[in-house]
């Protein structure tokens, strides 16, 4: 036998799933990066950005528990002191109970876009304080992200060092199998405060999506389609 007919003979190797995975999250991460960088300029346009972002991220978190064969999570970082408050995210995967090592580079929103915390994780009008109308007239029903969880911890790097002296929080966590729990996820435009805060004053100009319990994320994209 020839070595050309030899040659023809090898199988062809193809890739596999978790390959794949990873390909497609790196993709859908990098793809939500740019389209920020281009929507700065316009609210309904990062809102739209931000929106994909945070679909990015869920994708990339899906594929880092299918690379690591370990529970992989998106974190927001939660210091109240920090510029970053509420527009910081970071894909982890967890090494052990309750600790964390990070993925990758920070995502960040455009400056006046949030994540929407969860009711109650944050003293107002110390920290978080909303106003303005809503249909029924206050803030009191405002939509928040559902899937966050207001446990306070610090994210790790490859040599188990604290990655900043931030706090984090959980806002979705995901399975091997890429599954979580389902929920919502918020972003709106917020403005910090000279006291400190950051006052959410615009219920109408929000943007989000329901997480599906196989992590699967379907836009949410009118006010009133949160209630």
């Amino acid at each position: 036998m020839s070595a050309a007919l030899s040659c023809r003979a090898r199988p062809a190797r193809g890739f596999t799933l978790i390959e794949l995975l990873v390909v497609i999250g790196l993709i859908a991460l990098l793809a939500g990066g740019i389209g920020l960088a281009l929507g700065k300029g316009d609210r309904g346009t990062s809102l739209r950005n931000a929106q994909a972002t945070i679909a990015s991220l869920l994708s990339g978190a899906r594929a880092q528990a299918a690379l690591n064969q370990a529970n992989a999570a998106i974190f927001v970082n939660a210091e109240p002191t920090s510029d970053n408050f509420l527009r910081e995210f970071r894909i982890a995967v967890e090494t052990s109970p309750n600790n964390w090592r990070v993925t990758g580079d920070p995502i960040m929103l455009p400056r006046g876009l949030y994540l929407v915390p969860a009711k109650g994780a944050f003293s107002s009008p110390g920290q978080v304080q909303f106003n303005g109308t809503w249909e029924s007239g206050s803030w009191s029903l405002y939509p928040s992200s559902s899937t966050y969880d207001s446990t306070d911890l610090k994210l790790k790097d490859s040599a188990n060092n604290n990655i900043s002296s931030d706090d984090y929080n959980l806002l979705v966590d995901l399975s091997v199998q890429g599954t979580t729990s389902a929920g919502k996820i918020v972003v709106a435009i917020a403005e910090p405060q000279s006291d400190g805060s950051l006052r959410y004053d615009s219920p109408d100009l929000i943007r989000g999506m329901k997480v599906s319990n196989y992590g699967v994320a379907s836009f949410i994209n009118e006010a009133e389609a949160f209630k």
